[in-house]
């Protein structure tokens, strides 16, 4: 099995294979940037041309990475950003964010405390959040009892 962040309008790899899945939870990619000496997004989405915001993006092999094309990909493409880093992981973008290296769309699980202490702050507006499905994926071959157990508690519960 396996947890996954998933959305409607970026197919993976595991729908196109005709895994089975169900939704377990949800989550957002929030876009998102540590706070200036002022307690401000040091970085900010502009929605007109300004001055380049340095952003920190998901490369091409991230799952996170698709969606975030996927979804906003072409409207990122009309304003002023560059991409200064990439990097496979959240947990990585996470670091620079907070390090101030520029801004970055982090799922909200990951840092909750964060946006909670100020480290970080969005850095958008609200239209820029990207809904998200947590969706657990299984074999289509029939698993040990407990893994079977736990699939249907699972598919259960998202239902509720």
């Amino acid at each position: 099995m396996v947890l996954s962040h998933s959305h409607a309008k970026a197919r993976g790899a595991l729908e196109a294979a005709g895994y089975a899945s169900t939704q377990v939870g949800s989550d957002k990619l929030i876009p998102v940037s540590a706070a200036d000496a002022n307690g401000k997004a040091r970085h900010w989405l502009p929605e007109l041309r300004a001055s380049q915001v340095p952003l920190l993006n998901y490369s091409e092999e991230s799952g996170l990475g698709r969606i975030l094309r996927a979804v906003a990909g072409s409207e990122l493409e009309h304003l002023p950003v560059q991409i200064i880093f990439t990097a496979h992981l959240a947990s990585v973008l996470r670091t620079m964010v907070i390090g101030g290296r520029g801004l970055a769309w982090l799922p909200r699980t990951l840092i909750a405390e964060d946006l909670a202490s100020g480290a970080l702050l969005e850095a958008a507006l609200p239209k820029w959040r990207i809904p998200l499905e947590v969706r657990l994926y299984r074999d289509n071959i029939t698993l040990g009892h407990a893994a079977e157990s736990f699939w249907r508690e699972a598919c259960e519960s998202g239902t509720r």
